[in-house]
């Protein structure tokens, strides 16, 4: 039984999405289009229902946008150029079922300054195109890494289930002996 108690609180541990995903957000590149793709993006992500801008850096992801308006040599601008890298933190209670309380402090310290890179994405767009472009790139986004987060933590949802009407029935056995 005890062996069972570990298993399910390291799978517990392991679980990066709990409800609603954090997202920490930054754009840079041409001042004038910061702030129109910011505002842009942060629109579509507030729309999907389980994720939250923060500006907390340990967000469950750090989205990091690029914006370049992309101009010929005679000033024309022609369009906009985004490039767009998405990095997963590493949550700080990954191995705490696995190390010593005493060791716990520094581990959680550490992971704190990790980030595991997930994706890159690079987008052109004609020059009336950039509001749909950033529609593009969150809906990119959310079926290609937040998805399967969404598909992991269901399945995860459903082992500690049957993990938990399957265990056996076990009391505990006193004693004390009068």
């Amino acid at each position: 039984m005890k062996l069972l108690l570990i298993l399910v609180s390291f799978i517990a541990s392991i679980i990066t999405y709990a409800g609603d995903i954090t997202v920490s957000m930054s754009v840079s590149g041409d001042e004038q289009l910061t702030e129109l793709v910011s505002s842009y993006i942060n629109r579509e992500f507030r729309d999907l229902h389980d994720v939250t801008i923060v500006s907390d850096t340990r967000a469950d992801y750090e989205v990091r946008v690029i914006a370049l308006a992309n101009t010929l040599k005679t000033g024309q601008q022609i369009g906009y150029i985004l490039s767009v890298v998405v990095l997963a933190t590493v949550p700080t209670n990954t191995f705490d079922a696995a190390v010593s309380k005493e060791i716990r402090p520094f581990l959680h310290n550490y992971l704190a300054t990790l980030s595991q890179f997930d994706n890159n994405y690079l987008y052109s767009s004609g020059p009336a195109e950039l509001k749909t472009t950033c529609e593009n790139i969150v809906a990119r986004i959310d079926s290609a890494i937040f998805e399967p987060e969404r598909q992991n933590e269901r399945q995860i949802e459903i082992l500690l289930k049957n993990i938990s009407t399957n265990a056996p029935d076990v009391h505990p056995v006193s004693t004390n002996t009068p």
